[in-house]
């Protein structure tokens, strides 16, 4: 296929994603206050702990609602989309690969999806305790005034990281059936795997306390 064509493919395919995304943020759009709600639950359980301390979701700014309204729209319009943008990216590239390498490709398609929803899942049942470990340092008559912006971007960071996460046992057959890494190889290096896992583990999650550092970790460990 000339290079034009291509082009054109891809321009196509990339305006059926573009549309999907706006129809998700469109539905999200509408779906705000729920999606809302469901994001600020694990503050509200986190507040009912007795060391918890009180706190409040705070605003700052005329138009900041509707632009926080904007941007959690955006966000879950995309990943309401992504089933869509994986086709369409499946379709642009399927005709130039071969059948073993189509057979990989729905594997690691298939399979990362539940492993990523599973990572999500994972994070969000955690995150009250995350949220009452972090509010308990709070002096005591001293009300913890956190900024909306402030405690999406943690919440989605928490969620983003355990749903990467859950993504390395795709990760580990795919490269081992490609050839780059062997199975006999990663035994050979367990001891330099776990140490980067729970170095990763560490890093990755911002509370810094040992029970959601392992409750990363632990999953990481048993499949790899």
């Amino acid at each position: 296929m000339p290079l034009m064509s291509h082009l054109r493919e891809l321009r196509g395919r990339l305006a059926v994603c573009a549309v999907a995304v706006l129809l998700g943020a469109v539905a999200a759009w509408f779906a705000y206050a729920e999606i809302f709600e469901r994001l600020t639950k694990p503050l509200q359980s986190a507040m009912s702990a007795a060391s918890a301390g009180t706190a409040t979701l705070a605003m700052a700014g005329v138009a900041e609602p509707f632009t926080l309204q904007v941007q959690v729209s955006a966000v879950a319009g995309l990943i309401l989309a992504m089933p869509v943008c994986s086709f369409q990216l499946w379709r642009f590239v399927s005709p130039g690969l071969h059948r073993r390498e189509r057979r990989w490709v729905w594997f690691f398609a298939v399979c990362s999806l539940p492993l990523f929803c599973a990572g999500i899942w994972l994070g969000y049942r955690l995150m009250p305790q995350a949220l009452t470990l972090l509010m308990g340092f709070t002096p005591q008559g001293v009300q913890n005034i956190i900024p909306v912006s402030t405690y999406l971007t943690f919440v989605l960071r928490m969620l983003l990281v355990f749903g990467i996460a859950c993504q390395l046992p795709v990760f580990i057959v795919t490269l081992n059936a490609a050839g780059a890494v062997r199975a006999r190889t990663l035994v050979g290096w367990w001891r330099q795997l776990l140490l980067g896992i729970l170095v990763f583990a560490a890093v990755a999650t911002p509370t810094g306390d040992p029970v959601n550092m392992l409750a990363l970790a632990v999953p990481m460990i048993v499949v790899s």
